[in-house]
């Protein structure tokens, strides 16, 4: 057989970094290479749940088949376009921070629904505690006690 055959040739191997986005409606995950040109990347949204005004939950199983269909919707576009998935060589990670899930330390399993960043069920318990800061203060570990501005400068400090 001749030269032309057609064998599959290796894929190439790079040195590129992912980057994984969680976001509030989507997840993407792009891989660049050494100048931050984008060689690849797959964005995928996922569905949004407000049981009550007011409320905004995610489902925790979706967030991870989401953020697993990058992963592999990614990888797909870098080798269809020559490379080897072992080309990417770290991952870096960003997600949306506040919103919170509690998971099961004995199933791995979550207890509810994510909470996400802009969900107000609790405004009117940070709206009382924010009162008790103003007419009350807060005493410090040291024994100091701060009122109003002064007692959330050493909240954020704590």
């Amino acid at each position: 057989m001749g030269s032309n055959d057609s064998k599959p040739s290796a894929l190439k191997e790079g040195e590129f970094v992912g980057a994984l986005d969680c976001g509030t409606t989507s997840t993407r995950f792009i891989i660049f290479d050494s100048v931050a040109d984008i060689i690849a990347e797959y964005q995928a949204e996922f569905p949004q749940y407000y049981p009550h005004p007011g409320w905004h939950e995610h489902h925790p199983e979706e967030l991870v088949s989401v953020v697993k269909e990058c992963f592999e919707g990614a990888v797909k576009v870098l080798e269809e376009r020559g490379w080897d998935r072992s080309s990417i060589k770290v991952i870096g990670i960003t997600n949306q921070r506040e919103t919170t899930v509690a998971w099961s330390r004995s199933t791995g399993k979550h207890l509810c629904n994510a909470i996400v960043w802009d969900d107000s069920r609790t405004k009117g318990v940070v709206t009382h505690y924010e009162r008790l800061l103003e007419e009350q203060g807060l005493t410090l570990p040291d024994g100091n006690l701060k009122k109003g501005s002064a007692g959330i400068s050493s909240l954020k400090e704590m």
